[in-house]
Parts: C-alpha cells; sequence; structure tokens
C-alpha cells in the first residue's frame, strides 16, 4: 500500500483517542497544524454521528465479531502454508541428503534449498505495496495461490522418483526452483494478510485477530514437523500443496477491506457503496455503519492531504532514525539464527548425536513455538514489549552460548556423549524466549510507513539467507550468542516505549 496508511489501519484508536497524535513525520510546526486539523474533524464527525443517531431514532448496536473472526482466521490460512514452507527441509533434509529419493543431495545443496526460500521472498516484496493497492488485497492473496502450486509441484515431481533416470542436476534444480517459488508465494502472504486483517478488525480487538496470523504460522511450523516424520519429502509436498487450495476454496467467499475500496480511484463512482457492503458483511446489517465509514473515510483524507514522496518522507530526522531502529531489530532478530534452527532442526539434532530420535526433538521444537506464541499474544501488551525483548535477549544469548559450546566441544574432539540432552534443551528454551520477546518486534512501532516495514522484510529476507547459506552450524552457534546482546543493547537504548508514548513523541 501507498506509504502510510497502514499507520491509519492498525492505530486508527490510538489517533482517534489522542487527537495530537499526527499521521506523518513532520516539523513541529506542522504538527500543531495536523493536531487542530484532526481535532476539529473529529469533533465534526461526532456531531454528525450524534445529530444522525438522534434524527433517525437509532439506538446503537453492538458490531459481530464472528464475520471478523472468521475471515482473520480464514486469511490466517495462508499464514499455516507460510509455516509448511519455512519447515519443509528440516523433515526433508535426512532423507534427501540419505538419497532416499533416488538421487543425491550434499549438505551444499541442501543449504541452498533453505537459503532459496527467504532469497524468493526477498524477490517478491518490493511489488506487493502497488499490487494489494492495484488488485486488491483479497485478490492478490487468491493470485498467490498459483505461484504456491507451482512450487511444491516442482518439489513433488523430482521427490516422486518418477526422474530417477534424469541427472541429479535438473532434479536438484526443480527442488531450488520450487523452494524459491513457494519462497516468494510466503513472503507476499506475510505483507497482504496482516493488512487484510488490520482493515477488517475493530479496534478493539485488532491485537487479537493479527494474533492468528503468527499462531497458525507456527501450527504450520508444527505439522509439516510432526506429518515429515512419517511421510516421505514427496508425501509431505502432497499435503503441504493441498494448504494454499483450502485457503483459495474459503477465502474466495470473504469480502474485500472497506479500506482498500475507500482508497481505490477506479471505483470512484461507488466506492462509498462498496465500502458499506464489506463493512455491513463483516459488523452486521443492524449495526449503524456511518460512524464507522465516516472515521475511514476521515483517515483515508488525511493520508491523501499528507501525501509525499518516498524521498521526501525520509529527508526528517525522525523517519531515518526510524528505520535505522527498525531496521537494526530485524536485522539482529535474523543473525539470532531462528529461521536456521528452524530449517535445520531435524539436522541439528543429527550431527548433536541426541538420543531422542531426530524427528521426535523436532516435533517438541515446533510443539514449544505453538504453546509460547499463544502465551506471548496473551501476555505481550500486559507485561510490556521493552522488558519482555531484553529478556528475551538475554536468555536467547545463553541459550546459543551452550549449543556453541556443545558443538565446539563434538568439533575439536571432545567426548559429548554426556551431554547430548543439551541441544534439545538449549533449542526448546531458545524459542521460548524468542516467541516471548523477540518475535514482538514490530517496525510499525517506530516506523509507520509500510514502505519502512517492507524494507525491513527485505533486510530479514537477505540476512536469513547469508545465514542459511554461508554459516556452518558449529560457526553459527559460536556467532549467534552475540546477536542478542546487540539486540538488547538497540532495544534499551534506541527504542521508544511505543504503547506508552503518543505518537508524535516517537
Amino acid at each position: 500500500p501507498d506509504t502510510r496508511f497502514a499507520l491509519s489501519a492498525t492505530k486508527l484508536d490510538k489517533t482517534y483517542s489522542s487527537p495530537t497524535a499526527s499521521l506523518v513525520l513532520t516539523d513541529s510546526s506542522q504538527l500543531t497544524s495536523d493536531s487542530q486539523h484532526l481535532e476539529e474533524r473529529a469533533k465534526v464527525m461526532e456531531d454528525a454521528k450524534s445529530s444522525a443517531s438522534i434524527a433517525q431514532g437509532k439506538t446503537t448496536t453492538s458490531a459481530r465479531r464472528f464475520p471478523q473472526y472468521l475471515a482473520a482466521f480464514t486469511v490466517s490460512i495462508g499464514a499455516f502454508g507460510q509455516g509448511t514452507v519455512l519447515a519443509w527441509s528440516s523433515p526433508a533434509g535426512l532423507p534427501l541428503m540419505d538419497g532416499a529419493m533416488g538421487f543425491p543431495v550434499d549438505s551444499e545443496q541442501l543449504s541452498w534449498t533453505g537459503a532459496l526460500m527467504p532469497l524468493g521472498a526477498l524477490v517478491v516484496m518490493a511489488p506487493m505495496g502497488w499490487a494489494i493497492d492495484r488488485l486488491g488485497r483479497k485478490n492478490t492473496m487468491l493470485l498467490l495461490v498459483v505461484p504456491f502450486l507451482v512450487g511444491w509441484a516442482l518439489i513433488m515431481w523430482p521427490t516422486s522418483g518418477q526422474m530417477r533416470a534424469n541427472t541429479t542436476v535438473s532434479q536438484v534444480g526443480m527442488l531450488y526452483a520450487g523452494r524459491f517459488l513457494t519462497g516468494m508465494a510466503g513472503g507476499a502472504f506475510s505483507v497482504s494478510g496482516p493488512v487484510y486483517t488490520a482493515e477488517i478488525a475493530q479496534k478493539e480487538i485488532r491485537g487479537l485477530l493479527g494474533s492468528f496470523y503468527q499462531v497458525l504460522l507456527t501450527f504450520g511450523v508444527l505439522f509439516t514437523f510432526a506429518a515429515g516424520s512419517v511421510l516421505s519429502p514427496f508425501w509431505l509436498s502432497t499435503i503441504c500443496a493441498a494448504v494454499p487450495v483450502l485457503f483459495a476454496a474459503t477465502f474466495v467467499f470473504m469480502p474485500e477491506t472497506p479500506v482498500y475500496f475507500l482508497r481505490v480511484t477506479f471505483y470512484s463512482n461507488d466506492q462509498g457503496e462498496r465500502a458499506r457492503q464489506s463493512l455491513r458483511w463483516l459488523r452486521g446489517p443492524e449495526v449503524d455503519l456511518e460512524p464507522e465509514l465516516q472515521e475511514l473515510q476521515l483517515a483515508v483524507d488525511e493520508e491523501r492531504k499528507n501525501q509525499a514522496s518516498l524521498r521526501d518522507a525520509f529527508k526528517t530526522l525522525g523517519a531515518k532514525k526510524g528505520l535505522l531502529v527498525s531496521a537494526g531489530l530485524l536485522v539482529f532478530q535474523q543473525l539470532s539464527g531462528v529461521n536456521s534452527a528452524t530449517f535445520y532442526t531435524t539436522v541439528i539434532f543429527k550431527d548433536a548425536g541426541s538420543k531422542m530420535a531426530p524427528t521426535q526433538a523436532t516435533i517438541i521444537i515446533g510443539a514449544v513455538q505453538v504453546v509460547t506464541t499463544i502465551v506471548s499474544c496473551l501476555v505481550v501488551d500486559r507485561l510490556g514489549r521493552r522488558i519482555l525483548l531484553l529478556t528475551s535477549d538475554l536468555v536467547m544469548s545463553l541459550c546459543m552460548f551452550a549449543l556453541g559450546a556443545f558443538f565446539y566441544l563434538q568439533h575439536v574432539g571432545h567426548d559429548t556423549s554426556a551431554l547430548t540432552w543439551l541441544p534439545v534443551t538449549s533449542l526448546s528454551v531458545f524459542f521460548v524466549a524468542y516467541a516471548l520477546g523477540t518475535v514482538s518486534d514490530d517496525p510499525q512501532n517506530v516506523f509507520p510507513f509500510l514502505d519502512g516495514l517492507v524494507g525491513c522484510l527485505l533486510l530479514i529476507m537477505v540476512c536469513s539467507a547469508v545465514v542459511l547459506k554461508d554459516i556452518e552450524v558449529c560457526s553459527t552457534a559460536r556467532l549467534a550468542p552475540m546477536q542478542p546482546v546487540v539486540h538488547a543493547c538497540l532495544n534499551s537504548f534506541a527504542l521508544p516505549a511505543p504503547y506508552t508514548e503518543t505518537l508524535d513523541t516517537i
């Protein structure tokens, strides 16, 4: 979407509860002018709302929430599919390296199957803003089913045994292409899915509905770990390919967001009526929709009034600092090794010589991610993000230090048979800490432009690919403890308290 509406969609409740909050980062005089303008518009809107209710004799009716829960859950099926893409290389890695599919895959090639997924996401990030603005949030996500299915088909074909007469190069090449395409689809969902959820939700339940995406993503990881423990890579890929089909079959019945209809220009003749129909589906036919429509229209008008080029937006010191802090948070989040641990969990446990079967240990890690993500969604706003982030960073650092020490001792030839429990314990606690703290990093908390969010996601994909491709397990485990420490310092000295400060203060 166009630079600034992410803030309007996700923080609308805070904007109107504090009329002095500005929707853009400008100089102090412009902030004062915008604040007065917002205050005047809000008062006019409230007066109009009251007059309309009195004149028409309408009683206040609470909006229905089930349609919103249904739409948010349905779009989060795409997150479940993204989770299957993230986790696929972990259970499939050992059979592929053992040659069980009829062609050998060495460690170098397996590392590329992990690295190509975030690189695929990197390619699609930049055009996603244009796509969901021009094609619509709903239509864009439905179109993403195509690269999902093509990617899984390319993975399924070489693992089915039908290509055994051909060269290994072509088989591995199809794996690479499949991982790249599924990475594109998954990365695109990570932008469009949260935007859709934010734009359909009432402000009272926006945070709850937003948590559906992360929870379903971790369920997708757990499902893939569990299914991969009993299925071959071919049948695992087949089941994973069914997820985007299920998504398309259910999401096609969901409405487009009302915000999209108010923002687009090619529906200028009836955009208000289209937005009203969408909102009526989401809130119920007996609810007075005009107050919320006026709020949304006011936000869109303010966005258009303050619209500036990306180059102009970055001229302010606040915008530059916001991007630097956001990028720093997410870069160090990835350098902590979280994606490496997810992609290669089974291989890590096999190399560690754990007494527990690698597949069983991997399922435990997936279950831990699900439980702690749910807990994080329930407690993060009550305990405060900064405290959770600092605690998370320190615990993650200790866990990676313990894991790095284990692999270093193993690397130099020491007997580690008495410490085989350490990798499972370290990774379990690592994911608990990650889910409770670092996963709550949100670029919009300090840089509320979606272009900034997309830029940070680009950095995530680049850093993730570098860690996955170029650093060995032993080196990764030794380097990873330093990253949460730097991340903690950044949180302490550079991160504002986004839920205790006003937007113009941030």
